[in-house]
């Protein structure tokens, strides 16, 4: 069992990792289908310990290390984690931007997202191997 300064600790850094995101505990609430209240308990300790699954949440959410979230000696900031998040919001960046400028991709989306999720899984591999086959012709 976490000692209440590791399970305050940890919530510090959850704190930092919603700080840094730009992002209110509200929206995570909801997504955890917790009360604002609820996880304001869980960051503030009032809670004893923090479930893997609410830890992993953070993780795959935010891309927080594991690591750094329940080591006590890993101070709060600075966030560790933070070059791959800025990385990964520059690549939607410009992932959103070239969908917006490429003629027709629109369509294709919204047609996508009407398929079922086993529908979309076809034309994605689909479209890998097309796009594979087309590199290897290339090649040649």
């Amino acid at each position: 069992m976490a000692t209440e300064n590791s399970v305050k600790l940890i919530g510090e850094k959850i704190k930092a990792v919603f700080e840094a995101a730009g992002i209110s505990q509200r929206p995570v609430a909801q997504k955890l289908n917790l009360t604002p209240g609820g996880l304001n308990s869980k960051l503030t300790g009032r809670i004893e310990s923090f479930a893997p699954s609410f830890l992993y949440f953070i993780n795959s959410e935010f891309g927080a290390d594991l690591n750094w979230l329940i080591d006590d000696a890993q101070p709060v900031t600075p966030v560790i984690y933070m070059e791959g998040v800025t990385r990964k919001v520059k690549d939607d960046d410009q992932l959103f931007n070239q969908m917006k400028n490429t003629e027709g991709i629109k369509d294709i989306i919204k047609n996508l997202l009407d398929l079922s999720p086993q529908e979309r899984n076809t034309f994605k591999d689909l479209i890998t191997q097309y796009s594979t086959l087309r590199k290897n012709l290339k090649k040649n």
